[in-house]
């Protein structure tokens, strides 16, 4: 059976660029931010934070220290990790609106005060990425194996198939 698998041949480029552009979908990478915050259990203390934040010279992380009431993301600097349109942050969870603020400031900006459900913050965008799609090159290995997959099941089927028509055997 291996060595009849063997002669099985491997997919094209031609077929592999075929695949990429007709499923083209499935290579689309969303824009990404990432974003820092601090985080304050009033308005108050966010306007403060963000009128120390918006003048020159002043450290990030010392700022994330003395205000910040987030355990979580205080040691980072207020890092909330990247961030999707669709507002999915790792350390405050889904907050829709907060995502639609970080991604309308742009790269470099401070924002703020926006109220969440878990106070209000002041944000820094520190990179945005827009949408895009993978590179054929990043990917044409995985559809090299999913290609291949399919043709060896295919073949394997196709040998089967000769193999009991030449031999006169049915499934009961």
């Amino acid at each position: 059976l291996n060595e009849r698998m063997s002669a099985n041949p491997a997919p094209a480029d031609s077929e592999v660029r075929g695949y990429y552009e007709a499923h083209a979908a499935e290579f689309r990478t969303p824009a990404t931010a990432t974003a820092r915050h601090i985080q304050t259990a009033s308005e108050a203390q966010a306007l403060q934070a963000l009128k120390l934040a918006r003048s020159s010279g002043q450290d990030w992380a010392k700022l994330v220290t003395r205000f910040s009431t987030d355990t979580l993301t205080r040691a980072s600097a207020g890092l909330l990790g990247t961030v999707t349109r669709e507002g999915s942050f790792a350390a405050l969870g889904r907050q829709p609106a907060l995502a639609e603020s970080v991604f309308a400031l742009g790269v470099g900006r401070i924002g703020g005060p926006f109220r969440t459900e878990r106070g209000w913050h002041v944000v820094r965008v520190d990179e945005l990425r827009p949408e895009g799609t993978r590179p054929l090159e990043a990917v044409r290995p995985a559809i090299m194996r999913q290609l291949a997959n399919q043709r060896n099941q295919d073949y394997y089927r196709q040998l089967l198939d000769d193999a009991r028509r030449d031999l006169g055997v049915s499934a009961d």
